[in-house]
């Protein structure tokens, strides 16, 4: 079986050993995912291949092979999505719903995606699918970018269980494998687009999914104004206090993104943002001594949609010298606002 490999220059841990970007570890249905050392490990028996993992890494650093990446839409707008636990048959060979991301579904709705069947073996007991996430939990994240996009989508379900396949015996034995077996760390994979030091920013190829989609579904919708605001209330991007901010500019200096730029000017310190870029890895909040980093929505729409910059916060007298000042970023670039 084939288990995910990790791409270390990609993953947000790897950068600084403090960060709490979990992200793949608690969508890991199996917990087969935890962290040694500073170093994301996988206990392969108690890996199911789901792909859960995959969807969810704010940095693409995880790759399945075999891994669906597009919705198979047909001219009438069906789909047909079988799970791996499901008998052989016609549609897509997905490893669970739960691997479907974000940008899967908006894809979905930007080809015109009327009525999904999802045929599986039977989500109640299933060991990629924990007792804490509802089994309509596909048709909940549906419903919620109807109600955004005004666009429709009906979901029927199928069982089809393999006479020769004791889901229950399979369950067991993996949650014996998970506490007996060691963790071995994740294979690294060469990295064929690494990050360009010389860049500006780096945008990971979901997060430009996901905008590329935006921009096309929101004019669509019937409210747009509307539809924008609580499509981007799901993104998360670092806000500033500016009474607890020390202005010492290490945020800057940890994005793996460079989704922030600082700059002083005489006794004013800025921050600025692409929050586009952001990733919400949390490398900013975990190196801030002064927790004056917080997660909440972008703060501009358009500005996000359109990957420009936008002042963060501004503070005066704050300028804080440190060993550090020599890795921070003085000035923004020219190229950091010329977008």
């Amino acid at each position: 079986m084939t288990t995910p490999k990790c791409i270390g220059r990609r993953c947000a841990r790897s950068r600084h050993i403090s960060s709490q970007c979990d992200a793949c570890i608690k969508a890991c249905p199996m917990g087969a995912l935890q962290v040694e050392s500073g170093r994301l490990s996988l206990i392969e028996p108690a890996c199911t291949a789901c792909g859960a993992c995959v969807s969810v890494c704010p940095m693409d650093a995880l790759e399945l092979d075999g891994v669906l990446e597009r919705l198979n839409v047909m001219p009438d707008g069906s789909c047909q999505l079988r799970c791996s636990r499901a008998m052989l048959g016609d549609g897509q060979a997905i490893g669970c719903q739960r691997a479907l991301s974000e940008e899967m579904l908006l894809d979905a709705l930007a080809q015109g995606v009327k009525h999904i069947t999802l045929v599986t073996a039977g989500c109640e007991g299933c060991p990629n699918q924990p007792s804490k996430i509802p089994t309509d939990a596909l048709e909940q994240r549906f419903k919620a970018w109807q109600e955004i996009l005004g666009k429709g989508v009906t979901i029927a379900r199928r069982t089809e269980v393999p006479k020769d396949v004791d889901g229950g015996r399979r369950h067991l034995l993996g949650m014996v494998a998970r506490k007996a077996t060691a963790p071995k760390p994740l294979e690294t994979v060469e990295d064929t687009a690494p990050m360009n030091p010389k860049a500006p920013f780096h945008l990971t190829k979901r997060r430009r999914q996901l905008i590329t989609l935006l921009r096309g579904l929101l004019p669509q919708a019937p409210n747009q104004e509307t539809a924008t605001k609580d499509a981007l209330s799901h993104v998360l991007v670092p806000r500033f206090d500016e009474e607890s901010c020390t202005a010492c500019g290490l945020c800057a200096a940890m994005c793996p993104n460079k989704a922030l730029s600082a700059k002083t000017e005489g006794d004013v310190f800025t921050i600025a943002a692409i929050e586009a870029c952001c990733t919400g890895c949390g490398l900013c909040a975990d190196i801030c001594t002064a927790n004056a980093v917080t997660f909440d929505e972008p703060q501009g729409t358009q500005a996000f949609l359109m990957g420009r910059p936008i002042v963060k916060m501004t503070a005066r007298n704050k300028r804080r010298r440190s060993a550090w000042d020599g890795i921070t970023q003085k000035d923004f670039s020219q190229a950091f606002f010329n977008r």
